[in-house]
């Protein structure tokens, strides 16, 4: 700070000084190294209020600050240590204020009132006691009841999480006596006790009923039951041929092909579809779990857009598999592959009279949608009737502005002048927490956002784009403008500040497909909008824009991602999910824009530049006469009402071929019989 020169700035705020030291003063104690908290607040207050003067040594700061973000972030890890150890007291019937005796430290006192030899927590002698099974039963027995459970069903003893008074008796009291001791004297060997117990005629017994033995207690019959949410996912992923079998990696999202054990469990945020079927929520230990019958489950089954797109895989895998065969044959192979028998002769023709009506309705509603179309471009025509000599007037009016036509379309624009609507009118959005739209901006504040519905296209190659001011440049990691999978595990953002603060960023899931830009720290984003962009070529290459112009480097990291229209949405100001921790931006969004291809370095800087100048919607209708507005209005109307009919009436599959179509229904219709996700 040798060089700062301290100025007087009569408009400047007051800034507000904790230190009572003079500005020369407390540019010394900085220099000595002698300064207090106090003395560098009162230094930065100046700075920020612009009464002291760092141009001199800019450079130098920018420097700093590049250094600074090149610094990788820590890696922080959560540990158990030994601490201060102490004996606790026993409080008189559980009352914390009436403490009496002190208790000593040490395992059951049923089994081993010795108190442990140890000056640490007696954690690790608490687990030695327990994993030593000669001298402690206890936990081979629960072992072993659960195996038990896993295998049958239900334990020997029913209550699993429960062997006290109030927990149920054991059936076969000796056999758990003697697995047990076989689970001991084999070393605590799990696949020993796995083979005595699959080789056992129990076991083997078939599935049926027993009048004398309704619930089976006596183990004299099989026990049909439900199989396990991950189990019945895992089960309709395989059958679409798109499992992913590799092991170990990050967690995924509940729309991902690898196996259930990854999917990823947020306790505020649980993957809906395992909820369905009663997987337990991670709060506590479940060696139990729920197994219930509900509506819940079969609509899911129906509408869940994961199964939807499974199903569609399967049911092309087995169309392309064998083109020349016979629709039976297919069926048979699909009977086989979901249900491990041989389809009936019954099934067969129920099956194909049902391909039949399928069909026949798919092209009927593919005609339905083509004239909807239609409709929708002569709507379009209209509307474009009433606006495009509005704005011809206003360009001649006023040479300033600049005519727009030449931009490049987007598929979806926000404009923020009056509402939430897409001026393409296909994603309007909706405000969550307290977003709000403010002169012509969209409001964040860290812990709202807006949303849309269901993109209407697949996404794979796209450009996200958007006029921003934040509140802010300390903030970290808040998304501005996203397109992710519904359940926020598989995600495309443009973020600010994430992993290096005040730098823009392509963000995705654990940045699998992304990295830094490595572009200039963001200096004005506080004081004015700026334009922002992230270009995805269909390959996975990403490069970032600020005001048009390149911003750091281009890169590939991985393949892109494809957002199919029935299981993505667009997000504002919010990188993923819900706005929560340092997912939520704060700032305003002026502008955005989504399109459904990658645009070029010359589009990019044509739309920035343009942007500035260009007339806006409030300007158009103010332009129009009344009964204009009153038919443009109705129009508008007449328009939206007409895509959320096309949206409701688009197939799930988003197929347009009408055999894919019946053959996914099929597929689908299989999967929802009982049979899939029962074992027998």
């Amino acid at each position: 700070l040798n060089d700062a020169v301290i100025t007087k700035d009569a408009t400047a705020p007051p800034a507000p000084a904790p230190s009572k030291a003079s500005p020369r003063q407390l540019i010394e104690a900085w220099q000595s190294n002698t300064h207090s908290d106090a003395d560098a607040e009162a230094l930065d207050a100046l700075i920020q209020s612009k009464q002291l003067s760092l141009d001199s040594i800019t450079p130098l700061l920018q420097r700093y600050a590049d250094l600074e973000a090149k610094l990788p972030l820590p890696t922080r890890v959560p540990g158990v240590i030994e601490a201060d150890a102490k004996d606790a007291p026993l409080f008189t019937r559980g009352d914390h204020k009436q403490p009496a005796e002190l208790v000593s430290r040490r395992f059951l006192e049923a089994l081993d009132p010795k108190p442990f030899a140890t000056q640490q927590s007696g954690r690790l002698e608490l687990a030695e006691r327990m994993a030593d099974m000669k001298n402690n039963p206890l936990t081979a027995r629960v072992i072993v009841n659960r195996i038990w459970h896993h295998v049958f069903g239900r334990g020997i003893v029913a209550s699993v999480d429960n062997f006290g008074k109030l927990g149920d008796l054991p059936t076969h009291p000796e056999l758990l006596d003697f697995l047990t001791q076989r689970f001991i004297d084999s070393g605590g060997s799990i696949k020993s006790l796995l083979r005595d117990i699959l080789l056992s005629k129990t076991f083997q017994r078939a599935s049926g009923s027993n009048a004398s033995d309704p619930e089976n207690k006596l183990l004299s019959h099989w026990s049909t039951r439900r199989l396990e949410a991950e189990a019945i996912r895992d089960s309709i992923v395989t059958l679409s041929g798109r499992l992913d079998p590799t092991l170990y990696g990050e967690s995924v999202g509940n729309g991902d092909e690898r196996r259930s054990i990854y999917v990823k469990v947020i306790r505020n945020s649980l993957p809906p579809f395992l909820t369905t079927f009663d997987a337990p929520v991670p709060f506590a230990t479940r060696g139990k779990r729920d197994t219930t019958n509900v509506p819940a489950q079969s609509l899911t089954l129906l509408n869940d857009p994961n199964i939807i797109s499974w199903a569609r895989s399967w049911a092309l895998h087995t169309i392309s598999d064998g083109k020349d065969r016979p629709d039976d044959l297919r069926i048979r192979q699909m009977f086989r592959e979901a249900f491990s028998r041989e389809a009936t002769d019954d099934e067969i023709k129920q099956s194909q009279a049902y391909l039949t009506s399928l069909q026949a309705e798919s092209v009927q509603e593919a005609q339905k949608l083509s004239q909807q179309d239609n409709q929708l471009v002569a709507l379009n025509r209209q509307i474009a009737s009433i606006l495009d000599p509005a704005r011809e007037k206003l360009l001649k009016s006023s040479p300033s502005v600049t005519f727009v036509s030449s931009v490049p379309s987007p598929l979806a624009e926000w404009t923020f002048d009056k509402d939430l609507n897409d001026t393409r009118g296909k994603l309007p959005l909706k405000l969550t927490g307290n977003a709000r739209l403010e002169n012509g901006a969209l409001v964040v504040d860290g812990q709202s956002m807006a949303e849309s519905g269901s993109l209407p296209k697949t996404l794979s190659a796209k450009t996200l784009e958007a006029w921003v001011m934040l509140d802010d440049l300390k903030q970290q990691g808040g998304g501005v403008i996203t397109v992710q999978h519904k359940d926020g595990g598989l995600f495309d953002s443009l973020v600010f500040a994430e992993k290096t603060p005040t730098h823009w960023v392509a963000g995705s899931n654990f940045f699998e497909r992304s990295e830094l830009f490595e572009g200039p720290a963001e200096t004005e984003a506080a004081t004015r909008p700026v334009h922002v962009a992230v270009v995805y070529q269909p390959d996975g290459t990403i490069r970032g824009y600020r005001d048009g112009k390149p911003y750091g480097r281009i890169y590939r990291k991985a393949p892109g991602a494809v957002f199919e229209s029935n299981n993505s949405q667009i997000l504002l100001g919010c990188r993923h999910g819900n706005p929560s921790g340092n997912h939520g931006l704060r700032g305003r969004i002026y502008r955005a824009r989504l399109y459904d291809r990658a645009l070029t370095p010359e589009e990019i800087a044509q739309t920035a530049h343009i942007e500035a100048n260009t007339i806006r919607e409030s300007d158009l209708l103010a332009a129009l006469t009344e009964p204009q507005r009153q038919q443009l209005h109705a129009l508008q109307s007449q328009r939206d009402t007409m895509n959320q009919a096309l949206d409701a009436s688009r197939t799930a599959t988003n197929s347009d071929d009408p055999k894919v179509q019946a053959w996914t229904s099929l597929a689908q219709s299989l999967i929802n019989l009982k049979e899939f996700i029962y074992l027998r």
